[in-house]
């Protein structure tokens, strides 16, 4: 069995991909946060890490986003800013990657 997950977010918890990973699959998972991928790395080491964005046309570059829920990341800063309290958490930008 293979996947390819766009925007993997945690390796377990939130993860869409995780118990066929537990079942012996792999594959590739998609995830520009580098808090999140280095979790990846740690956590799943039969997959392959793209830390990258998904974008609908070419781009040299994009600034990612994070808010301190690292579930909402996005491309567009207005988007982290509209969450509000999401869980208990400040949605606040805390963090770029480009």
């Amino acid at each position: 069995m293979f996947y390819i997950e766009i925007g993997a977010n945690h390796p377990i918890s939130t993860s869409n991909t995780y118990l066929m990973y537990q079942r012996g699959a792999q594959g590739v998972l998609v995830e520009p946060n580098p808090e999140l991928g280095a979790l990846i790395r740690k956590v799943r080491l039969r997959d392959i890490l793209v830390p990258s964005v998904v974008l609908p046309a070419p781009q040299a570059s994009a600034t990612l986003f994070i808010g301190d829920a690292h579930e909402l990341p996005s491309l567009d800063e207005a988007h982290i800013q509209s969450v509000g309290d999401f869980d208990g958490l400040r949605s606040k930008v805390r963090s770029r990657c480009k």
